[in-house]
């Protein structure tokens, strides 16, 4: 539709909020990411609801943050395996080095939007969770060369 056409298209005001939006949450993400490896390193606890408290504390040192985009799924180990898995005091793991770690997480700024997804391993992962990351990361490059043809997206 036209109003979808336009929708898509962004003025050079809205780039740069996306782009300063983006680097304000990867501040905070790289502030929770870096304390959690060094507690997880002293063998202080974490867990996934404390993941997604701690993202926003890191957040709300950001300038014009308004909330988070949505509610942050923070998924240790065979939780990570649920689709928009939301972790609650019942389903709550312990994060530890042993396990993958997925995070689901987004912070809405008031010149932007953000939305990312990250795995993570804090510790010695298996041959295979290797095996299976790298399998990942071919697939992803393999759809970011992709070449499509004109009129399919």
């Amino acid at each position: 539709s036209p109003v979808k056409y336009f929708q898509a298209i962004k003025n050079s005001v809205e780039v740069d909020g996306m782009k300063n939006a983006h680097l304000k949450d990867a501040v905070a993400q790289v502030s929770m990411y870096a304390l959690l490896e060094k507690d997880l390193k002293k063998g202080k606890t974490w867990d996934e609801l404390k993941v997604g408290k701690q993202l926003i504390h890191f957040r709300k040192e950001q300038k014009l943050y308004r909330g988070d985009s949505f509610e942050t799924i923070a998924a240790s180990g065979p939780n990570s395996a649920i689709v928009h898995y939301s972790p609650t005091a019942q389903t709550n793991r312990r994060v530890d080095k042993d396990q993958m770690l997925l995070v689901d997480t987004g912070g809405q700024y008031l010149d932007g939007t953000v939305d990312l997804t990250r795995t993570w391993h804090f510790g010695n992962p298996t041959p295979f969770q290797k095996e299976a990351y790298t399998r990942v990361l071919m697939g992803v490059i393999d759809l970011f060369t992709l070449t499509f043809p004109q009129g399919v997206t």
